[in-house]
């Protein structure tokens, strides 16, 4: 399940991050190999490992691949904020994490030919892309509330950093209320309500906008009513 990637992926970077002291060159080396790991895994240079492939479902390339080099890059981002870092003026931060994002997004976009981009099979472009773009959007958030001191600014963000499993939660169980209502009511609610729902390009782009802008209200509402999910 999702939970035990997660858990799996996790325990793979912290390993390599208390091994390699959080040393930033051995970090970035690391995602390299993992990004490696994963296209072995897809053109067959991992099944002797049949059984473990089996037990961990989506298979050692996916797990310790694709996905924990998500984490690992995370890891490389925040490295420039533990004490002591050699990284810790505002401005070699934010160049420290334009260039990672930048780079990241480009290895993910020469990649894409490979294997496509894919969140389901978590293909080497999808990882390299997405961190890249989660860096980025890190940074921004970097300069708006520590750099400009414009807290405020993301405060419509607390009841999801609240109330995260709800906000993870909310789209599939909103989208089954839907399929029930219409297994009763002669209409697809989906096209109702959400006419870019299947699409992709700029269309999809403004669907997703708008769906996490739904999700986030909903999460609000729950939080305000001190519904709070937790494991």
């Amino acid at each position: 399940g999702i939970l035990g990637m997660i858990g799996c992926t996790y325990l793979a970077a912290s390993i390599v991050f208390l091994v390699s002291k959080g040393n930033r060159t051995v970090l970035a080396g690391a995602i390299g190999v993992m990004t490696a790991l994963y296209i072995a895994g897809r053109h067959g240079a991992l099944d002797f490992l049949g059984p473990v492939n089996t037990f961990l479902g989506h298979g050692v390339g996916s797990i310790f691949g694709s996905h924990t080099a998500i984490v690992t890059a995370g890891m490389l981002a925040g490295t420039v904020f533990l004490p002591g870092s050699d990284v810790a003026r505002p401005r070699d931060r934010v160049r420290f994490l334009a260039v990672l994002g930048f780079l990241l997004v480009l290895s993910g976009y020469l990649l894409r030919p490979l294997h496509g981009f894919s969140k389901i099979a978590g293909t080497e472009s999808w990882t390299l892309a997405t961190a890249g773009i989660c860096c980025l959007v890190f940074l921004v958030f970097y300069l708006v509330l520590d750099v400009a001191g414009l807290r405020r600014a993301a405060s419509f963000l607390v009841p999801a950093g609240r109330n995260p499993l709800a906000a993870y939660l909310l789209p599939d169980q909103l989208n089954n209320i839907l399929l029930l209502l219409g297994a009763v009511l002669p209409v697809n609610l989906w096209r109702v309500f959400w006419p870019f729902a299947d699409k992709g390009g700029a269309a999809g782009m403004l669907n997703a906008a708008a769906m996490t802008a739904l999700i986030l209200l909903l999460t609000t509402l729950l939080t305000r009513a001190k519904v709070i999910l937790k494991l």
